[in-house]
């Protein structure tokens, strides 16, 4: 879990860019420990869509195209909705007063990251009384697919307001038993998001321009790159944006930082 959780992080910051391979020997020295965890963690990486094994190359951290952003949402919506419209009549008064703190933190948030890492408890707290072990486990996936889309969506698009005001509509309609109105509102804020994410990332896509690779060998031994954590800096989106952006993106094979020191907050 240790190795998994220190890539994912380091994905999802844009210390491992999309398009880079993933040395198994380089990572194992880098934390500490045997290739066994390293290779375990790849692959549980690739059942959620991280990264991807390329025929000759090994492991590639996975850039999504526009179209799979798209997609992953058309999965998750009819998702997510059925686990709320399942979890409904099951919500306590001591699940919506949680559901309405996180909501207070997030408010408050100013980092696009620990922000996205509360929207995710907010939207579990709504769902886990559903009792759909399977259900909640595959929109967890689904979610964690797209988690580096929504930190974009937050951070550049500048969305923290509209998105809060729509969390609210959810659970306000919660409060009141309505189901159908409740499951609206959820269908209306994940696709809005959709659509939005969507097309920024066509827009970035045909404005991108290819930037000068590294020299081999300095995949994890220079300085991490802008992502959307650093507010006011300039990279590119992990779909092939612009090569110079007003907050943070993701960029395509390149630098990036060593493990260890970008993992954090």
């Amino acid at each position: 879990m240790f190795v998994a959780d220190v890539l994912r992080e380091a994905i999802l910051r844009n210390i491992l860019i999309a398009g880079q391979q993933l040395r198994q020997d380089e990572i194992a020295r880098q934390l500490g420990v045997s290739h066994t965890p390293v290779r375990e963690a790849l692959r549980r990486l690739e059942a959620e869509g991280l990264v991807r094994l390329q025929p000759n190359r090994g492991f590639m951290v996975s850039a999504l195209s526009p179209e799979e952003v798209g997609q992953l949402y058309e999965i998750r919506i009819p998702l997510e909705c059925t686990a709320l419209r399942l979890a409904m009549p099951h919500l306590a008064p001591e699940d919506l007063a949680g559901a309405e703190q996180i909501l207070t933190s997030m408010d408050a948030e100013t980092d696009p990251a620990a922000w996205c890492e509360l929207n995710n408890r907010f939207h579990a707290a709504l769902y886990a009384p559903a009792r759909r072990d399977r259900l909640l486990t595959l929109i967890r996936t689904l979610r964690t697919n797209v988690e580096y889309y929504l930190r974009l969506y937050i951070a550049v698009m500048q969305r923290k307001q509209f998105s809060q005001q729509e969390h609210r509509r959810i659970l306000e309609a919660v409060r009141r038993g309505n189901v159908p109105e409740a499951v609206a509102a959820l269908e209306e804020h994940l696709d809005i998001a959709s659509r939005m994410l969507v097309d920024h990332l066509r827009r970035e896509q045909t404005s991108w321009v290819p930037a000068a690779r590294g020299p081999a060998g300095r995949a994890y031994g220079s300085p991490p790159r802008p992502d959307v954590h650093a507010s006011g800096t300039r990279a590119r989106s992990r779909a092939g944006a612009r090569a110079a952006t007003p907050q943070g993106g993701r960029g395509h094979a390149g630098h990036a930082g060593g493990l260890r020191g970008g993992s954090g907050s």
